[in-house]
């Protein structure tokens, strides 16, 4: 499975902690660099000789006894965002570390896929605290692209006002961001003019980071647009239905579609009646559960207590932003997302 990057360090060093405890007695030197040394990994069993790792974590797809160590190299989150994990491996692992599934009705046919996703969730509501302290987004530094030597004064301006939008939505200040917005923007779905619904937008925005703005384009002299990149902090209310769902193949259609309904039939216990109408994409967009809650304000509080656990997640976001010029000023008229699709 996909694991966060900052989620696996942590995992990482209770795993280590645990292992010295158990494997070692509590008694590990390792040299130089204390329970760092990646030769924790190397104690084998003095029966037959086979590495305790291999033992109590192999039989999936890896044979590596450095293997969590190779990972925790891999996965540092100033280097990537997420990795994969064998599945196998990292269930047993967060078994034996004491995380355990929760009574659910159907414990007994989960399958790997489900499980370890089940068991990672435990995982995060345990260590939430330590883990999200890695996802604390620094200052925003946005970085501008651009082809040419000199940009003209347009481009300035407007690539300015972007990146102005964002630094004040990572800071807070949502009040000069809609100040930023054509009329015509802001009396559009979904906030219709409203202030109170562009802020509810951001009600569960933890901060973001990584912008770039790049390819600025000129459609006219008084229009430009430009690409913006950033990654979005969002906390996500977990419902483990929908986590089931994103290890589902085609082969289990019938699962998928029991799974859904009984996740409409729990929404229609708290008044959400509009679940229908949920395009079945929006099941695998990584923050579906704030999607729902958006549109069922008035069932915010009902929302929270049956799904009362969060999770902070990092998306990644791809938008058009277009501006104008109205009255020798700059204003931000429309934001679209790009869709992007992988080949393979």
């Amino acid at each position: 499975m996909l694991v966060n990057s900052a989620l696996y360090q942590v995992f990482y060093e209770e795993l280590r902690r645990v292992f010295v405890e158990k494997e070692w007695n509590g008694k590990f030197s390792g040299k130089g660099r204390g329970q760092l040394s990646p030769r924790i990994w190397d104690k084998t069993d003095p029966n037959d000789k086979q590495y305790v790792m291999l033992k109590r974590f192999g039989g999936g797809g890896t044979d590596d006894h450095q293997y969590f160590h190779r990972k925790h190299i891999e996965l540092k989150p100033e280097k990537t965002l997420q990795g994969e994990i064998d599945d196998l491996a990292f269930s047993k692992a967060l078994r034996y570390i004491g995380i355990e599934i929760p009574q659910l009705s159907h414990k007994s046919n989960l399958r790997l896929a489900d499980e370890v996703k089940i068991l990672h969730d435990q995982f995060y509501l345990k260590y939430r605290k330590q883990i999200d302290a890695f996802g604390k987004p620094a200052s925003v530094q946005p970085i501008i692209i651009d082809t040419t030597d000199e940009m003209e004064q347009g481009f300035q301006d407007t690539l300015a006002l972007v990146k102005k939008f964002y630094q004040c939505i990572n800071s807070g200040k949502l009040e000069e961001c809609w100040d930023m917005l054509t009329s015509k923007f802001k009396n559009t779905a979904p906030w219709y003019g409203e202030y109170a619904e562009f802020e509810r937008g951001f009600q569960n925005t933890h901060g973001i980071r990584n912008i770039f703005i790049f390819n600025p384009v000129r459609a006219g002299d008084d229009l430009v647009s430009c690409t913006v990149y950033y990654e979005d902090g969002v906390r996500r209310h977990i419902i483990d239905e929908l986590n089931l769902i994103e290890a589902m193949t085609v082969k289990r259609l019938d699962e998928f579609v029991a799974t859904v309904k009984g996740l409409r039939d729990k929404l229609s216990g708290i008044g959400i009646s509009d679940f229908d109408k949920l395009p079945l994409q929006k099941l695998f967009d990584p923050t579906v559960s704030e999607y729902i809650r958006y549109r069922n304000p008035a069932k915010k509080e009902d929302f929270a207590e049956l799904f009362p656990v969060q999770m902070l997640i990092w998306v990644k976001r791809l938008y058009i932003c277009s501006c104008i010029l109205i009255e020798g000023r700059w204003y931000i008229e429309d934001i679209t997302q790009e869709k992007t699709y992988r080949s393979r």
